[in-house]
């Protein structure tokens, strides 16, 4: 049995969360299109409401506290 490119490859991660960044997602999604054997894949996209908001009344630092929060706790 070979390695796959999903089990070899390293993607980029966001610095603050250790998140895929959106470009590493869409390549990791691709190679595990690319790698067969997949039926099905799903995806779960979340979105913090009114974080613009948060930012801008309390300031990046606290804004960068909840979505590290945010990716650890999830």
């Amino acid at each position: 049995m070979t390695d796959s490119a999903v089990t070899t490859r390293t993607y980029d991660r966001e610095p603050l969360t250790q998140l895929l960044t959106r470009l590493a997602f869409l390549e990791f999604l691709k190679d595990l299109e690319q790698d067969g054997g997949y039926e099905s894949v799903s995806v779960l996209v979340i979105e913090v409401s009114r974080f613009g908001v948060i930012n801008d009344s309390v300031g990046g630092g606290v804004g960068d506290k909840v979505i590290s929060t945010t990716a650890k706790r999830l």
